[in-house]
């Protein structure tokens, strides 16, 4: 399976295009424009690199399809529509591709990779979206909990404070305002007969 990266969706005398380079075999990449109608494809290998290598100073086909999907992330290319074909020209390099109209079979092949990667896109972003939502939810209930808690703890009644701490037993002869001082006998005073 080819490794296909969609990069921007641009505007370009009048029409939207959606930019994309896909991978189709070890040193092989193709940068691909569509208007969702027709293709526009270009081969970009060793052999290219190896031609305009004083013009991307770019060591080999890698490094290239970095600095090619950068300068298309940061929208840095410009197209020119032509009778038989679309130029392109990339970032900040004297950097130009002709991008040639593919033929019938080849174009439902390439809208056929593109639509399925961005299915598979969809159903990853989905499942994404709903792990990361059931961790939202699974954080708020914690944190519900533990507000509830809190001010459950700091709004409690003082019966319900006092009823949780242990109840100490009154000794005998121990006063029960000052239960630290023993309770005095009352005084009898002196008994006339």
């Amino acid at each position: 399976m080819s490794s296909l990266h969609v990069h921007c969706k641009l505007q370009a005398a009048g029409r939207n295009y959606v930019c994309y380079t896909r991978q189709h075999e070890q040193l092989i990449w193709f940068l691909v424009l569509t208007d969702g109608i027709d293709v526009w494809r270009t081969e970009v290998n060793e052999e290219y690199v190896e031609r305009h290598r004083g013009e991307v100073h770019c060591a080999d086909i890698s490094a290239l399809i970095q600095e090619i999907r950068q300068a298309i992330v940061t929208c840095q290319l410009v197209v020119d529509r032509q009778a038989d074909r679309l130029s392109l020209s990339i970032g900040h390099w004297p950097l130009h591709f002709d991008l040639f109209e593919v033929s019938s079979s080849e174009r439902k092949t390439e809208l056929q990779h593109f639509i399925f990667w961005l299915a598979d896109l969809s159903t990853d972003l989905k499942a994404r979206l709903q792990v990361a939502n059931s961790k939202i939810e699974e954080l708020s209930q914690k944190q519900k909990m533990s507000e509830t808690a809190a001010a459950a703890a700091l709004y409690e009644p003082e019966a319900k404070k006092r009823s949780k701490q242990p109840k100490l037993k009154r000794q005998v002869g121990t006063s029960l305002i000052n239960p630290s001082s023993k309770k005095k006998k009352s005084a009898g005073g002196v008994v006339f007969d």
